[in-house]
């Protein structure tokens, strides 16, 4: 599998795969579908192999890159590639829809991984889909409507969730990185995925969020009930926790820059927490200037590294925005002679025991809601020492995206 991944990762050699009919032949696998049901019965305490769902993880994961690779290095217009990706998440349906429903409170770095690969190739792979076909198969749960479900089940249970590690934190570890910028990506797929399902670019979209407002804390969640449509109230959430991601990366940012400007004064006595090199030996021969060279450069990278992360939570704002102002337009119109999208039918089965909907009420309470995370978004450090050149045209996206909020539902007196 390696042999074939690092073959894809070239136009040519994704060419040659396919003309093997690689995808095919991976959607006729069956050890693809032999994931264990339960981990702990698999497990030899004294043993230092990995447990069985890890080590079946192992086989599932190369086959999905590879997958990504191929389509990733034919691009988006390869419609056979495509239709044959399409074919082997059809195929191995069941397996992907219990990793995306999975629910276990601890999860690997390589799980989240693979979650995120799953919900950006389903994404990717979604416009392929009729709406008609979609809706069908959904319904029946069959070939990719189940994949569908299960991704808006994911996003239902995670998307409001707020981060485990906060940018900066001092106790965090090389490993904590990882898992915080993991966490992002993956946020941010399962919104350009909800994005994509609702056509939110398109002048006629589908409501994929159902129009609750209140979210129970995660801890609160009774454990039998399980979400299956997200809803406004989960992407208001998502959008207070992107505002502290972002807060909290942009301060990073600033502390940087300023330690970046002062470089002859910069403090060498934590050059063992900043700079990574296993001979403590080494650094103690080193003078002072050396030292702050070594801090400096550490200094530079981490910036970027902060910088790409604050571009990474923009983008998904961005999106999330867009996203949470088309549903609002569409709940709080109360212009009866202007039409408005009908809900889809898993939509309808999760609102039929709503109480009838008040546009008016409902602006109202999403005002509420909704006016702390547009305050802190307008109040956010955005410029060129922060997130680089790119900074006015993220800056006046946001601005437009928060001001159609705003007068959406009724907040362009207070916030002005």
């Amino acid at each position: 599998m390696s042999l074939f991944t690092r073959m894809a990762q070239t136009r040519l050699g994704a060419e040659r795969l396919l003309e093997a009919q690689i995808l095919p032949i991976l959607s006729q696998c069956e050890y693809l579908d032999t994931r264990p049901e339960e981990d702990q019965s698999f497990m030899d305490q004294d043993s230092f192999l990995p447990s069985a769902i890890q080590r079946y993880h192992q086989l599932f994961m190369p086959a999905l890159q590879l997958v990504v690779a191929i389509l990733a290095s034919l691009g988006t217009k390869h419609t056979t590639a495509h239709n044959q990706a399409l074919e082997f998440l059809s195929s191995h349906k069941d397996t992907i829809v219990i990793m995306l429903k999975n629910d276990n409170d601890e999860v690997t770095l390589s799980f989240i991984e693979e979650i995120h690969l799953l919900v950006s190739l389903s994404g990717s792979l979604l416009p392929l889909v009729p709406k008609p076909e979609l809706a069908r198969l959904l319904t029946m749960n069959t070939g990719f409507g189940g994949i569908h479900g299960a991704v808006l089940g994911l996003a239902a249970r995670e998307i409001a969730l707020a981060s485990v590690y906060a940018p900066g934190d001092q106790s965090e570890t090389k490993f904590d990185v990882q898992v915080r910028r993991q966490e992002l990506l993956l946020r941010k797929a399962v919104i350009e995925y909800l994005g994509t399902a609702s056509d939110f670019t398109e002048p006629e979209m589908t409501l994929v969020l159902s129009p609750v407002l209140s979210v129970p804390r995660h801890d609160e969640r009774p454990s039998r009930v399980i979400a299956t449509i997200p809803t406004v109230g989960d992407a208001i959430e998502a959008l207070n926790s992107l505002c502290d991601d972002l807060a909290a990366t942009l301060k990073q940012i600033a502390d940087l820059s300023a330690e970046l400007s002062s470089r002859d004064h910069i403090r060498v006595d934590n050059i063992q927490k900043v700079v990574s090199i296993s001979d403590s030996a080494f650094l103690q021969d080193l003078d002072i200037a050396q030292k702050r060279s070594l801090i400096h450069q550490a200094y530079q990278r981490l910036k970027v590294a902060f910088q790409d992360e604050v571009k990474t939570v923009l983008g998904t704002t961005e999106m999330l925005l867009l996203l949470l102002w088309r549903h609002l337009a569409n709940y709080a119109e109360t212009d009866p002679s202007r039409s408005i999208a009908p809900p889809p039918a898993n939509l309808r089965t999760s609102m039929r025991l709503l109480p009838a909907l008040d546009a008016t009420a409902f602006k109202d309470d999403v005002g509420k809601r909704l006016v702390g995370a547009l305050t802190r978004i307008s109040s956010l450090d955005l410029g060129a020492e922060t997130i680089g050149r790119d900074w006015q045209s993220y800056q006046g996206y946001i601005e437009i995206m928060s001001r159609r909020l705003r007068d959406t539902v009724g907040l362009h007196d207070l916030l002005e």
